[in-house]
Formats: structure tokens, C-alpha cells, sequence
């Protein structure tokens, strides 16, 4: 509807493995919300191991919260929260990464590295909305 905008994307690139896998990923940006989602589905046959690297604004540190799988956290300057949920995460951590806005400018910033280990499906979602909203719905 008019209140959702809604993309969804499916390659299949991951065939020539052993054990094929499908990626599908949808991005939803709710506005009455003020929130984006992004759904990351992963099937196929066999085990296998996924891999996400989110990469931030530089100055933006990522203070993460962990509750069994899920993840939080907050850019306190950028007054948005981000929470991770669905997959089961056997790792996560933050390290440094260099952007660039522009051709030949680097500029440090953080970056979230997810593992997960999955058979058959695997599914994330990421969720982006301001933080001041997030604490009025609660």
C-alpha cells in the first residue's frame, strides 16, 4: 500500500556449490513506522555457514546488546536503533573498516560482522527506526 514501500530480490548464485542455496532479501520501508526492514532468507540443501558484514557512518560507534540470538544496539549520536533477529548466531563482533564517501577519501568506521550456521533455511531481520520512537511504543 501506499504506507509500505517494498523490494524483494532473489539470485541464485550460490548453485555451483555442492549444496545449492538460495539467497532472498526484502526491503520494506514502513513509513507510518518511520522504520526500515531488511529480510535475508537463505534455503537450500546441507549445512552451510552464512555470513553478514554491515559496515556504519564513521564516528559511529556500535555498542551491542546480545539476548540469545538477537542483537541491539544504538548509535547514540545518530539517535537510531538497530535490532537483529531470526537467524541463530554463532558469532558476531564489531571491527574496524575504512569507508569511502568519495573517490581517494577513507575514513574509519565500524563495521558488524554475523555468522550462522544453518541447514535447509536461514532467516534474519534487520530492523532500523529512530530511537526516540522506539522508546514511546514501548
Amino acid at each position: 500500500g501506499e504506507d509500505e514501500v517494498r523490494i524483494v530480490a532473489e539470485h541464485n548464485g550460490y548453485e555451483k556449490l555442492p549444496q545449492k542455496v538460495t539467497h532472498r532479501r526484502t526491503i520494506r520501508h514502513l513509513r507510518k513506522e518511520m522504520m526500515w526492514v531488511v529480510e535475508d532468507e537463505l534455503y537450500g540443501y546441507g549445512i552451510h555457514s552464512a555470513e553478514w558484514n554491515w559496515h556504519f557512518p564513521g564516528g559511529l560507534e556500535c555498542p551491542l546488546e546480545h539476548a540469545g540470538d538477537d542483537l541491539s544496539f544504538k548509535f547514540s549520536t545518530a539517535k537510531i536503533e538497530v535490532n537483529i533477529t531470526g537467524a541463530k548466531t554463532n558469532s558476531f563482533n564489531t571491527y574496524k573498516n575504512n569507508i569511502s564517501k568519495s573517490y581517494g577519501v577513507k575514513q574509519e568506521s565500524e563495521s558488524l560482522n554475523i555468522v550462522s550456521e544453518f541447514s535447509q533455511k536461514c532467516h534474519l531481520v534487520m530492523t532500523v527506526r529512530p530511537a526516540e520512537l522506539l522508546n514511546q511504543t514501548n
